[in-house]
């Protein structure tokens, strides 16, 4: 009796996921609407503002942010702030370093309770100067020791 009680109670959660599932895929763009097929990514990623001419990346005022899925051409990205800027760099963990993208931001979306979804187009792999990567190290670390200051 306790094993068809437990059955019944995760034939439940499986039904609420697939309805969450489908809800979920119902809300997306259309596969054939897009320049590339899409997948899943969840990993943490670093946002790195650019100067006020866009010509050069500010590295004490990089933060993380999540992202959702990728694709050949982008990234589908989640912060708690909307981000203004139009170009931007990315920053993945690679499998020895940080990977460094040059970005341009195609919408900032709202997703509600402070949520925002972010699309970027990647133009290229950016190669970042020893100088340049300490700086980012530097902050990341700030992050590591007080994570508040995610808040911009």
């Amino acid at each position: 009796m306790l094993s068809l009680l437990l059955r019944r109670k995760r034939n439940d959660v499986r039904t609420i996921l697939t309805g969450y599932m489908s809800r979920h895929q119902v809300k997306q763009v259309r596969q054939e609407s897009r320049r590339s097929a899409r997948g899943a990514y969840c990993e943490v990623a670093w946002l790195i503002p650019y100067n006020d001419d866009e010509q050069e990346p500010i590295y004490d005022r990089a933060f993380p942010l999540v992202t959702k899925d990728i694709c050949q051409d982008g990234l589908a990205l989640i912060h708690n702030a909307p981000v203004t800027d139009r170009r931007v760099m990315i920053g993945l963990p690679g499998d020895v370093s940080v990977c460094f993208f040059s970005c341009r931001v195609e919408h900032c979306t709202p997703l509600g309770y402070g949520f925002y979804q972010l699309g970027t187009q990647v133009y290229n792999l950016v190669e970042v100067s020893p100088c340049d990567v300490h700086a980012f190290e530097r902050r990341r670390r700030q992050f590591e020791t007080e994570p508040a200051v995610a808040l911009i």
